[in-house]
């Protein structure tokens, strides 16, 4: 687990206990957050996944290089991931089967949560808290996937160790001939051209415009749904509701971003440290590929 996930894997839970402890132990005062019908509310939160998903397909497309299958599975999971647990699992969804099998209708014989409030009774059961669970599983799928404009990937890694300076690239341009003592004028050094982190992030990105209005949109949405988890939070479910969403929310991430994903199928890892994957790294099949190519170096 790198540094950053480290400090995510405390950060989302430590906002989820500090607000729900708020919540039960004063009473909060009024605000906007607290009305279900709040703008935010009903435009982005219970839309969230149609603002997360759309922006990140786009940017997943336009940032990806050579490697365009890896971003669209990665995006096809973890939506699947969303729809099981809050839409759809053959019927109703996991959650809507936890609150069904675990509650009954102030109203007799209205066995459905659905028709139950539809009838003007009030299901009461274990509602699994659907937005913890959907604010952290979008934010920490931003996370990963902006990595890309951090660490580059490992086909990008690998292109840039192999590549050498040609004669286009160098600058012959500066005059940096030296003068002996002896009166002779020594060749000229050839100065290779200065490069930035910017401009190396630009040469390798495909459409680097694109992709910088898409990433400011996906850390707008960062901020947004960490604002609507402190109101979850503080104004709504209970804490062992809240618990059980934090937890949903967070297993994906944990499973395929902290432990499948780098330690298997490093391929599929959305930006990796430089260096790391220059031979394989250390998944599946990443020791052979580093001995060949320590072997072939050698026959040199």
């Amino acid at each position: 687990m790198q540094k950053y996930q480290r400090n995510l894997a405390l950060v989302y839970p430590l906002t989820v206990a500090i607000g729900s402890a708020v919540h039960t132990t004063i009473q909060v005062p009024y605000t906007i957050f607290a009305n279900r019908r709040n703008p935010l509310n009903t435009v982005f939160a219970k839309r969230g996944w149609f603002w997360t998903g759309t922006t990140l397909f786009l940017f997943l497309l336009l940032s990806s290089t050579d490697r365009k299958r890896a971003p669209i599975i990665r995006w096809a999971l973890a939506t699947l991931y969303w729809v099981i647990f809050a839409q759809w699992a053959f019927g109703h969804s996991v959650f809507d089967r936890v609150l069904t099998m675990s509650g009954t209708c102030s109203i007799e014989e209205h066995g459905h949560p659905a028709i139950c409030r539809k009838n003007g009774g009030e299901w009461l059961g274990f509602d699994v808290s659907g937005h913890c669970f959907l604010l952290i599983h979008m934010s920490l799928f931003i996370f990963e996937e902006l990595q890309i404009l951090i660490a580059p990937s490992a086909s990008t890694s690998t292109t840039s160790s192999q590549q050498k300076p040609t004669p286009d690239a160098v600058d012959y341009s500066t005059d940096t001939s030296v003068s002996s003592t002896d009166g002779a004028t020594l060749p000229s050094i050839p100065v290779t051209p200065s490069t930035t982190p910017l401009t190396t992030l630009r040469s390798r990105l495909p459409h680097p415009t694109s992709t910088a209005i898409l990433s400011s949109i996906l850390i707008f949405l960062l901020m947004l749904w960490y604002c609507m988890l402190i109101a979850t939070s503080l104004y709504f479910h209970s804490w062992q509701e809240k618990v059980t969403g934090t937890v949903a929310g967070m297993a994906y991430w944990v499973v395929m971003y902290v432990m499948v994903w780098p330690k298997w199928f490093p391929g599929m890892a959305p930006g990796l440290p430089k260096g790391k994957e220059i031979y394989g790294g250390s998944g599946i099949g990443g020791g052979k590929k580093r001995a060949a190519a320590m072997r072939g170096v050698k026959r040199q």
